[in-house]
């Protein structure tokens, strides 16, 4: 049970359609569309302030868009042994995406 208080604490606005799946790991976030398209997003290290507190939101900017594929992403998933993000399309199309970062699920 959540026993804390939930807030937005960022927008964005990266896709023009629904989005279909999101799949987060430590580092990373991958998000697919009904626009064919899919965003990575890396997050930023924790800072610490001058009392040695760590912030505790921690900021994601986005990394990399893929070009469009051909169908709607319908789902994204990790291969952390190989640092890649799959990605699957409505027209039964799998993709292998070379993130290029670390990737740790």
């Amino acid at each position: 049970m959540f026993a804390g208080t939930l807030r937005c604490t960022k927008n964005v606005a990266i896709h023009s359609a629904s989005i279909l799946s999101m799949r987060a790991a430590n580092k990373w976030l991958a998000i697919g569309a009904a626009d064919n398209s899919m965003s990575l997003f890396q997050r930023s290290n924790q800072k610490v302030d001058a009392s040695g507190n760590r912030n505790r939101v921690d900021s994601w900017k986005l990394f990399r868009t893929p070009e469009k594929t051909a169908a709607m992403v319908r789902c994204v998933a990790s291969d952390p042994e190989r640092g890649r993000i799959c990605s699957g399309a409505r027209n039964g199309l799998v993709r292998l995406w070379d993130a290029a970062i670390a990737v740790h699920s």
